[in-house]
């Protein structure tokens, strides 16, 4: 038997393998087409996903206790949560990240600071879809009933979430 935490390890590699390979087709463009390209990218693997009878999206998750991450992080505290975003915050404000928002600003003049922007385009999309897949299927260890359609977007207002 499987644990939880290994499921999102797997699931985030493979969400790390399958952000180089639609990074790569993705990135040659940009504007609208880098848009348009993503989205349809990412449309099929949703709907991929969606009809898979493995996945059992439809059925949704209820009642999962929240326990402990790798055996030591105690789930239970909402402290533990705010250390990852916590984490996160890091990163963003890290030189990569700057180097990110200086992208985001002036493509033309990162490269004239010697930046190799497609590099660090590809890392932040691989690892924007790593973080993506860890997010959603971590949330059920800090929410105990969730539908999946509730993992990736707010909680509607007639339902009890």
């Amino acid at each position: 038997m499987f644990t939880p935490e290994l499921g999102v390890v797997a699931g985030t590699l493979a969400a790390t393998v399958l952000g180089i390979a639609v990074g790569l087709l993705a990135i040659r463009r940009q504007g609208i087409y880098f848009a348009m390209v993503t989205l349809a990218l990412a449309q099929m693997v949703y709907f991929v996903f969606l009809q898979a009878p493995f996945t059992h999206v439809e059925d949704g998750l209820q009642g999962v206790p929240r326990g402990k991450l790798f055996g030591v992080i105690d789930l239970n505290s909402d402290m533990a949560l705010y250390y990852i975003v916590l984490v996160v915050m890091l990163i963003v404000h890290s030189p990569f990240g700057q180097v990110l928002v200086a992208i985001k600003e002036n493509e033309p003049r990162a490269v004239l600071l010697g930046y190799d922007t497609a590099r660090y385009k590809l890392l932040a999309f691989v690892l924007s879809g790593g973080w993506r897949v860890w997010r959603a299927r971590s949330r059920p260890w800090y929410s105990t009933s969730k539908r999946s359609a509730m993992l990736t977007g707010p909680c509607p207002v007639s339902s009890s979430c």
